[in-house]
């Protein structure tokens, strides 16, 4: 185990009504095992890095914004062969919450886009690429009632696509929920 790297995190504006954070790691020539079925235990060294960075307005009397970004990525290679996968993410999200006539309120936007690329580590085999994107939005709702209660609403909605070895997937997930409590 040869790694090393940089962690770094900050707050900024925590104190005010557009509070913020930043992380960014960088990691060099971290080592792990991959296990395949007939060629036994490899092993691997990789590099990854990775940013997220999250920021909120808090505006009294006004709903409160959240916006979250992140980006990573991550490559690392096979000792004994010259295969080199990789892996790329890319998040995106805004969600949103307010207090209005008594009821909570709450929403968002959520968009995730993934790619990888696995290299071929068996004799005439294909390297193998995948791509794949969601998009999500939900939206939720509650409200106090009486005898220390509540009840809460969600819906959401996501489309999905995915390619996976030639293969295209296209697909819709809508869910509901709700509950009472006393």
């Amino acid at each position: 185990f040869q790694s090393s790297g940089v962690t770094g995190s900050a707050s900024i504006f925590s104190g005010s009504n557009f509070p913020g954070s930043i992380n960014y790691s960088k990691i060099y020539n971290s080592q792990g095992g991959y296990n395949v079925p007939g060629v036994g235990n490899l092993t691997t060294r990789g590099n990854s890095d990775n940013l997220g960075i999250n920021w909120g307005i808090r505006i009294p009397d006004y709903p409160k914004v959240s916006l979250q970004f992140a980006d990573g990525n991550n490559e690392s290679s096979i000792f004994g062969t010259d295969a080199n996968s990789q892996f790329h993410t890319k998040s995106f999200g805004v969600g949103a919450s307010h207090m209005l006539a008594g009821f909570s309120l709450n929403g968002g936007y959520h968009y995730t886009n993934t790619s990888g690329l696995t290299p071929s580590i068996l004799v005439d085999e294909p390297s193998e690429t995948t791509h794949t994107s969601s998009n999500s939005v939900n939206f939720g709702v509650g409200r106090a009632l009486p005898l220390h209660g509540t009840f809460m609403a969600t819906a959401e909605h996501s489309d999905i696509t995915s390619d996976a070895m030639g293969e295209r997937f296209s697909g819709t997930v809508d869910s509901v929920g709700g509950g009472v409590g006393f």
